[in-house]
């Protein structure tokens, strides 16, 4: 493995694309001071990672970019490109040549690549860890850096004596691991949270929050079962029919050694079907139901409902959560979000609800990369497309409608369906799926999609959750200012389900500050925090989900601070009201208090 050549343009004193070809051996760099010497080394420090401005002598990033002179105009960009000869594949790659590129623009925007695909940087630090290369490498020795090597303290000169004796990739293995007993550890904590509030008397009221993936649902059944085990019905309520049948399954599965009958009830339940299912539910035959807003009609009665469980809980109204929870005598209560709303977060601090949060990231996985293009920039966006169809991937595409409407900037289904046949429609089977769709045909569309029979699947948000594709890479969403963070964080969610690098491609007329948020934002609590301060908390009494309360005097967002104290301070005065009579430290206070009473 040796370096085989560097690109460099518009980079520092690089006006002009310049190729530097390097050959097995000692390469020397001769030229006059003031030449660009050190801008060869700083480019390659910049292309493998290296953010510090200060090491790379400048104040801020545009400082790298071409910044012109008296006969040249400044340039907007800067783009270096290392070009490495792997034919002894001591990098982790499949390529016999692995070319990293990185390119910044003078608005901010940044990019890294490897051999043209869109990366992050930390793919290139992993990439290179133990090699040597990188930006803290021991193979590349800048101005200063033979002080921190002759250092006489232990902790500087120890990360380049791992570097150099390969053991870097063995320290994060280990931390990868503790991560994972962190998470598993994570879960246990909230199966007992949710266990314990089962086992009280007051009515359970809790949110468990976590991103997908992250094990909500397996915790979910657990407590399906702790409530079985107490004589009671659990119902679990989800907003797709695909999600509710993917529920059903799993929840056959693991309940298939128990003599536990499980039920599924949507729309689509034939009729026959629902009348047993009535019946089973009124007689107590039925232990465990999951199904979708079926599950709040009228004519659905239960004799002993303990439990109810919504999940994705920000896809259903207000009405209906609450018509789902009157359900039953008083039946604890389970609601689930891999992003909670604005309503949720005020609700948690007025103390109505509890919350559990499972914060460890799925093992295994990759994290999806988030990108924004411009529409003017739509033949970029197949260009990517193209790759991932190319070694067998597939795609979801995503509209905000089905249908066309006249004068209307949104793209729906149908429009795409005929603009990805044109592009793509000699290559590529194209299928489409939305609401209007019946049960059958969504179902035969799902099941051909899961079998790589679509290589392309437009939809609208029908696939937001439950759909569950491993070898799908990439999600292009149109119109993504026309969604909500919740949702483009669900649809995100549908990619980025196996080992495989995987792409959400947010595609808009103009860019706008929360589409570049959720950009470089991937943790569904920051989202919730940020879409909290953006929308408001909504009304905690009435139906209103976003915007804010209109206090008179407070804020719920600058007095955050004084609200939870606040909260903390009525939570210890009604457990003193709790344990008033009983409590010996309120004794003296009781007798005086008798003594009035008696007076009276």
């Amino acid at each position: 493995m040796y370096l085989k050549r560097l690109e460099l343009q518009g980079f520092k004193s690089f006006a002009d694309k310049t190729i530097l070809e390097f050959k097995p051996g000692i390469t020397s760099v001769i030229g006059p001071n003031g030449s660009g010497k050190s801008n060869i080394s700083d480019a390659i420090r910049w292309v493998l990672g290296e953010q510090s401005m200060k090491s790379l002598r400048g104040a801020k990033s545009e400082d790298i970019i071409f910044a012109g002179t008296q006969e040249r105009k400044s340039l907007g960009f800067a783009e270096v490109s290392i070009v490495i000869d792997n034919s002894d594949a001591k990098l982790p790659i499949e390529y016999a040549e692995v070319t990293v590129t990185r390119k910044i623009y003078r608005n901010g925007e940044t990019g890294y690549f490897i051999n043209k695909t869109p990366c992050r940087l930390k793919d290139i630090l992993e990439l290179f860890m133990d090699t040597g290369i990188g930006k803290d490498g021991y193979s590349i020795i800048g101005q200063g850096k033979i002080d921190e090597i002759l250092s006489n303290k232990s902790e500087d000169r120890r990360a380049i004596f791992e570097e150099a004796a390969g053991v870097l990739k063995y320290k994060r293995r280990k931390e990868e691991a503790l991560r994972k007993l962190d998470k598993t550890n994570q879960n246990l904590n909230r199966v007992n949270d949710i266990i314990n509030d089962l086992m009280l008397k007051k009515r359970m009221n809790r949110l468990l929050q976590g991103d997908v993936g992250s094990g909500k649902t397996i915790v979910a059944f657990i407590s399906m079962y702790a409530n079985y085990l107490s004589g009671y019905q659990s119902a679990l309520m989800a907003p797709t029919e695909i999600l509710a049948t993917q529920h059903y399954e799993e929840a056959k599965r693991l309940f298939s050694d128990y003599d536990i009958n499980v039920a599924l009830l949507t729309s689509s339940t034939s009729s026959k079907d629902k009348k047993a299912i009535y019946k089973g539910l009124e007689d107590g035959s039925i232990s465990i139901v999951i199904g979708t807003q079926s599950l709040i009609q009228e004519n659905v009665k239960y004799k002993s409902l303990g439990l109810v469980i919504t999940d994705e809980q920000h896809r259903f109204g207000v009405n209906q959560r609450d018509t789902f929870k009157s359900k039953g005598i008083s039946p604890d209560v389970l609601t689930m979000s891999a992003t909670p709303i604005p309503r949720t977060y005020a609700l948690t601090i007025y103390g109505d609800t509890d919350v559990s949060s499972i914060k460890s990231k799925p093992s295994g996985r990759k994290e999806v990369i988030t990108l924004f293009k411009k529409e003017k920039d739509i033949l970029d966006v197949l260009e990517m497309m193209k790759k991932e169809l190319d070694i067998g991937h597939q795609i979801y595409v995503v509209a905000p409608m089905i249908d066309t409407e006249d004068d209307s900037e949104k793209e729906s289904v149908y429009d795409l369906q005929d603009k990805m046949n044109k592009a793509f429609g000699k290559i590529s089977k194209i299928g489409i799926i939305h609401g209007k769709l019946d049960s059958k045909d969504k179902d035969k569309v799902m099941k051909d999609f899961e079998k790589n029979k679509i290589n392309i699947l437009i939809s609208t948000t029908v696939i937001e959750e439950g759909v569950n594709v491993p070898n799908a890479s990439m999600i292009v969403i149109f119109n993504a200012n026309m969604f909500g963070l919740s949702t483009l964080h669900q649809l995100r969610g549908r990619v980025g389900r196996g080992d495989i690098q995987s792409y959400c491609v947010l595609v808009a007329k103009e860019s706008e500050e929360r589409l570049r948020f959720l950009e470089n934002t991937s943790d569904g609590f920051e989202i919730s925090e940020y879409d909290f301060q953006t929308r408001g908390e909504g009304d905690l009494f009435g139906t209103r989900q976003s915007g804010d309360l209109g206090f008179k005097m407070a804020n719920i967002k600058k007095d955050f601070k004084m609200l939870l104290k606040a909260k903390s301070d009525a939570d210890e005065f009604i457990n003193m009201l709790l344990t008033f009579t009983s409590n010996p430290e309120f004794e003296p206070m009781l007798e005086e208090l008798k003594k009035v009473d008696n007076l009276e």
